[in-house]
């Protein structure tokens, strides 16, 4: 995200924060592994939840930007080639395709992340780079046929997500005729209903393929995830509180706030 909305080159975007984390550095905390968001209807209520905060909405608006819906994606989940991990031993000294603070936590389990861009994750898999990659589960494996080198999946790891927002240029929000404000408005239901519902049906075409392939399904059991919690998250978690508090910015209270937002969608 750069300062284009102050130009007016164009009024909306798809934003990725981690990309240009400077600029908003207290959306970070949405990057953060192992966050208790289990599913896209939290992922929602938190994102969405957290954007309405003061402290956030001023980083956007020092860029004219405004927050406008979150766009949804799955937890991400690992697939992979070589021993299975079956226990958080299995981690140590496996190459692993991980990015950011995903990558941060693997490091914690004895993991060695690499950074491959996703169009070259399957040749890297298939000649042995690195023996798993992670990506939002399950269309993404699909997608990029990482199930046809593959011999194992994680499910229910549910390692984190890349958070992004359709973010609106605050200039062109405020220019619309209060009838088209409206109008978009009451059409972000059915826009969250939308892409549940294309997810959904990716994985059902998803899994038969991995069952054709007769991939193995390493299941993480609640218990093991609050291990990993522990472990991988919790550490990575307090790690970057300190470096936003130390920058002077609500990083505590961003985390504290995060966690609050989840207990309340997930119960």
């Amino acid at each position: 995200m750069t300062s284009i909305w102050m130009n007016d080159r164009f009024q909306g975007a798809f934003v990725a924060y981690s990309y240009a984390p400077a600029k908003t550095p207290i959306q970070g905390v949405l990057d953060m592994p192992f966050l208790p968001i289990p599913d896209l209807v939290s992922q929602q209520k938190v994102q969405d939840g957290y954007q309405t905060w003061k402290p956030v909405a001023d980083e956007l608006s020092r860029w004219n930007g405004m927050h406008f819906m979150t766009i949804l994606l799955p937890q991400y989940e690992f697939m992979g080639t070589g021993k299975p991990p079956r226990n958080l031993e299995d981690w140590r000294g496996m190459r692993v395709r991980a990015l950011g603070g995903l990558g941060e936590a693997m490091k914690l389990l004895g993991a060695v992340p690499v950074s491959v861009s996703a169009p070259e994750v399957y040749t890297a898999l298939e000649r042995g780079m690195f023996q798993a990659a992670s990506f939002p589960f399950a269309y993404s494996f699909t997608a990029y046929k990482l199930h046809e080198v593959s011999k194992w999946y994680t499910l229910g790891m549910q390692l984190g997500v890349v958070h992004n927002s359709l973010v609106l240029s605050q200039t062109a929000w405020k220019a619309l005729p209060d009838e088209y404000k409206k109008i978009l408005e009451e059409a972000r239901p059915d826009a969250y209903r939308l892409q549940r519902e294309a997810y959904e049906e990716a994985d059902k075409k998803a899994f038969p393929l991995f069952e054709k392939r007769k991939l193995e399904v390493i299941k993480v059991s609640p218990e093991m995830r609050e291990k990993l919690i522990t472990t991988a998250g919790r550490p990575v978690w307090d790690q970057w509180v300190a470096e936003t508090d130390k920058k002077g910015l609500p990083g505590k209270e961003a985390l504290e706030l995060v966690l609050s937002l989840a207990k309340k969608a997930t119960n």
